[in-house]
């Protein structure tokens, strides 16, 4: 992710999430306590499976109640591009999860060509082409 100056500062004081507008609350006691004892439950079950050898027959059910009790705290995270890797802005976890920003309209750049029978293209270029596409 890339961050100019400035953003940092930005996110850390920032009081709203940048795509719904709403507040970043702090969570309540009673979805903290669930997460704790979500992530206490996983490190059982982790301690479990090093000491004998072998998965644990309720790991998939541990884990996805440890990842429902963190969506539940809807944190506030950094949004960023993922084609420019640019900061977009301070969001909620589950706000930052459902935008979809005109993915099908990003234009990546393709460049096709074989380089063969070019008289204009320097042996370097040629050169750099052939070990960045190949």
């Amino acid at each position: 992710m890339i961050m100019a100056p400035g953003d940092l500062k930005a996110y850390n004081e920032a009081t709203e999430c940048w795509i719904c507008k709403g507040p970043f609350l702090k969570p309540a006691p009673k979805v903290i306590k669930k997460l704790e004892e979500a992530k206490h439950r996983l490190l059982e079950v982790k301690e479990w499976e090093t000491c004998m050898e072998n998965e644990h027959p309720e790991k998939k059910k541990v884990q996805r109640a440890y990842k429902e009790a963190l969506s539940a705290l809807n944190r506030k995270v950094k949004d960023h591009d993922h084609i420019s890797g640019k900061f977009r802005g301070p969001a909620h976890d589950a706000c930052n999860k459902k935008l979809r920003i005109g993915s099908f309209e990003t234009k990546v750049p393709l460049i096709c060509h074989n380089f063969r029978g070019q008289q204009n293209i320097s042996k370097e270029d040629y050169e750099h082409a052939q070990k960045t596409f190949s």
